[in-house]
């Protein structure tokens, strides 16, 4: 696990600062519902080649200062939004064996009644006959007790 865990592990990785929260997803949807209502260069398609490179350039930075996960939990747009639509789909992600959890960059990834569900950094880490794939009631997934993002 560790070996595994070291190879796969590439950039800076400084802790993430907890005054920053989730306030760069924020700037950056911010940025693409702009870029999608008001800017008037959003037809040229030079414009916005410019600007998905740019949006790129940053996710690639974050992740590499960061971590993958890491940034991908508090840092890009997309993946808060996903996140969150996620709670109302009929299907999850288990992760059954709790140890796996305790290496985990995210300290609220694991309930606290229950198995790690929807962390896809435990899930990467985990072996197959540890991960599920569950199927449960529509929105289950708002009952839960950690806040939404």
């Amino acid at each position: 696990m560790q070996r595994l865990q070291s190879s796969a592990r590439s950039g800076l990785h400084p802790t993430y600062p907890k005054w920053l929260g989730d306030w760069p997803a924020v700037v950056l949807f911010i940025w693409f519902v702009w870029a999608e209502l008001v800017w008037p260069s959003s037809d040229a398609p030079a414009s916005l080649a410019t600007a998905v490179i740019t949006y790129s350039l940053i996710t690639w930075i974050g992740m590499f200062v960061f971590g993958k996960h890491v940034w991908l939990r508090h840092g890009e747009a997309f993946s808060l939004v996903f996140g969150f639509l996620a709670r109302f789909a009929p299907s999850e992600v288990r992760i059954t064996n709790v140890a796996v959890c305790t290496e985990c960059s995210a300290a609220d990834c694991r309930h606290s009644h229950a198995d790690c569900v929807n962390c896809y950094e435990c899930f990467e880490k985990a072996s197959t006959d540890e991960r599920e794939w569950n199927l449960r009631p529509w929105a289950v997934g708002l009952l839960t007790g950690e806040p939404i993002k």
